[in-house]
């Protein structure tokens, strides 16, 4: 099946898609005319092919769901209405199926029954034994005409043998000198011998011939490529663990730029390759794309721009979860709106942030009795101001309107670090989504993938990622090591 957001392709089981982040909703039952089977729309009050009328209740659901609950259907074919019900109160079948009810509405067929018994095939009468023929009388007129075929043959014979004798005879002279003429040392040439078969016999032979020899070679040379034998697999040549890797390099040729997309496109940090228990420090180098570059330049900018980007885990069935939203998660030379949440007077000294207010002046309250807070982190000596790089309560790390567009074509380098509880995190998450999930008969889990992404806010690129860690792989070189390793591990 595809997502429904992004139209990219997913295990039919997914609760979210692997791609965008979307949560996938269980596609809607067809409602069908409960007269003659045609397809509706939802809120239909009347059917555009035979112009039945009826409540909405009245239409059937999918035609092929759950046919064992007895519940009226009606076959769309046939347009007949048949109670299911009525095939299960009956006698079994030899095969141990229900029988049709003899009530059902004549010539309707469902799931395979018949309410019309079927009569038997004819049986095709033996033929009429033939009348016995009377007995005919022998006569000696076949005898008479053996004995006079028999001495023609035997005349015929003595003629040939008396001429083959005498060619005998030549045939040896002509033999006899050849054999001196060689042992002289000379060439002997065959003569030519006359040939008795009439030329139209004698072309039919050649071209008879001719058509054998080429349906010969043509099914030789089939067999002989049937029988090649195929060239070796070429051997892998994609990433290869290397033991004294200490950083891993990720090089982005072609950045998602769209709004709150994966910079990564359809690709993501694959957890196979991720290590427990240990802190993971990025740095991220960005860029505004050209298109906002050129938006800036014409003056054309609507003030609603945002430029940040959250680290995210993904698996099958949280979908994606901004990794920020944890206070000991993330960590950076910069404030994190969290943090600072948790401090007397939501601030360090230098950063802050702002409860919401009600028209009293009173913080407002979430449903919990939670103070709720602006999204922003903001200068303690002008609390006005943004600061210029910061992490939301959201899990998004942001840059100031004042901080972006100053940035012009130049890039950009963020740093922040994924500590040990997080990736811990990240992997147990996958876990329990693969216990969660359901083995196919190829031994294929489709819950069995998941890792890190970078959801951004769009108008700017990611374009390379270093990790203070080595050997770690993006979801495309690990899935092309491991077809090329099966039942291997990444690192043993």
């Amino acid at each position: 099946m595809n997502c429904q957001n992004c139209g990219q392709q997913i295990a039919a089981s997914s609760k979210f898609c692997r791609y965008c982040g979307a949560a996938v909703e269980a596609p809607k039952p067809k409602r069908l005319c409960p007269t003659c089977g045609a397809e509706l729309n939802e809120d239909a009050l009347s059917c555009w092919r035979c112009e039945t009328s009826f409540d909405t209740e009245q239409a059937a659901p999918n035609f092929n769901a759950d046919f064992n609950a007895g519940a009226p259907r009606i076959h769309p074919a046939q347009g007949s209405r048949v109670d299911l019900g009525e095939y299960y109160e009956g006698a079994e079948t030899a095969e141990g199926a229900p029988a049709p009810s003899a009530d059902a509405a004549e010539g309707t067929t469902y799931a395979g029954y018949s309410a019309t018994p079927v009569a038997p095939e004819p049986v095709p009468a033996a033929p009429a034994a033939a009348p016995e023929a009377a007995p005919v009388k022998k006569s000696k007129a076949p005898m008479i005409a053996a004995i006079s075929t028999a001495a023609v043959v035997a005349l015929g014979v003595g003629a040939f043998f008396g001429v083959r004798s005498l060619a005998g005879s030549k045939d040896s002279d002509s033999s006899t000198a050849q054999a001196a003429h060689a042992a002289e040392g000379g060439t002997t040439t065959a003569a030519p011998v006359e040939d008795s078969t009439p030329a139209e016999t004698t072309a039919a032979t050649e071209a008879q011939t001719e058509k054998k020899t080429r349906k010969t070679t043509t099914t030789t040379k089939a067999a002989t490529t049937t029988t090649t034998t195929a060239a070796p697999a070429p051997e892998y040549e994609g990433r290869k663990y290397d033991p004294k890797a200490k950083k891993t390099v990720i090089v982005v040729d072609d950045p998602d730029t769209g709004a709150w997309s994966n910079c990564f496109g359809g690709d993501w940090i694959d957890y196979h390759t991720l290590p427990r228990d240990t802190d993971l420090h990025f740095t991220v180098e960005v860029k505004l794309s050209d298109t906002f570059i050129g938006m800036m330049e014409a003056d054309i900018l609507n003030g609603d721009e945002q430029i940040g980007l959250a680290p995210t885990s993904m698996d099958a069935v949280t979908g994606w979860k901004h990794l920020g939203e944890e206070v000991n998660y993330v960590d950076g030379d910069f404030p994190i709106g969290n943090k600072l949440k948790a401090l007397d007077g939501y601030n360090d000294g230098t950063y802050m942030v702002k409860a919401k207010l009600d028209d009293d002046g009173n913080p407002k309250l979430d449903k919990d009795g939670n103070v709720k807070f602006e999204e922003d982190v903001y200068m303690v000596e002008d609390d006005t101001k943004m600061a210029p790089l910061y992490m939301k309560p959201d899990g998004f790390i942001k840059w100031s309107d004042e901080a972006w567009m100053s940035w012009g074509s130049d890039t950009q380098t963020l740093e922040f670090t994924l500590t040990k509880d997080c990736v811990n995190f990240i992997l147990d998450s996958i876990e329990a989504a693969k216990e969660a999930g359901e083995v196919d008969e190829n031994g294929v889990n489709a819950n069995d993938y998941g890792g890190i992404l970078f959801q951004c806010s769009g108008n700017f690129e990611v374009k390379k990622v270093t990790i203070d860690y080595g050997n770690i792989l993006m979801n495309s070189d690990y899935e092309e090591w491991a077809k090329a390793h099966p039942g291997e591990t990444w690192g043993e």
